[in-house]
């Protein structure tokens, strides 16, 4: 009986897509700003309270805004914060300062997601997802984001995947 011929098909090499990032890590971070912590930002356990935390992240989109040259309200249009998850890993203290590392993981057409890292004495106490929409003031509806603002924000996006 003759042999069978089998048909055998070269698979394609491919890649296998990053894996999301490792928030932890102060490399994936493109903007840096610092902040002090504040005597009145720790509650009754003797720790840095959650909301504090989230200040700190407020804080840094802010700065990240304006060295990109963008002015909140300026021209009736500006963000608003749609959704922030932190995920906490270490307390705080004061007296101290934390630093607060931001990526851009998401480029929508009225929305980018902002990653955040904050960290204290090269410890990461917390990681942070920000979802902002941009909208018109007047109107209170979505409008996409500036041109000249999203090359800006593009140049801060992660080369990887980012999901939490």
């Amino acid at each position: 009986m003759p042999a069978k011929k089998i048909a055998v098909r070269a698979r394609s090499a491919s890649v296998a897509p990053a894996g999301p990032p490792d928030l932890t890590d102060r490399r994936v971070y493109r903007h840096w700003f610092d902040e002090p912590i504040r005597f009145g930002d720790q509650d009754s356990l003797g720790h840095v309270n959650n909301a504090s935390v989230a200040t700190y992240c407020e804080s840094a989109r802010l700065a990240l805004s304006q060295e990109l040259g963008y002015v909140p309200g300026k021209h009736g249009i500006g963000w608003v914060l749609a959704r922030i998850a932190i995920d906490y890993r270490a307390e705080l203290h004061y007296p101290g300062t934390v630093n607060i590392g931001t990526v851009v993981s998401r480029l929508g057409t009225s929305s980018c997601t902002l990653l955040s890292g904050i960290f204290c004495k090269g410890k990461c106490a917390a990681t942070a997802e920000a979802i902002l929409v941009m909208i018109n003031y007047t109107t209170r509806k979505s409008v996409p984001i500036p041109q000249g603002l999203r090359r800006k924000l593009a140049k801060l996006e992660s080369n990887r995947t980012a999901r939490r």
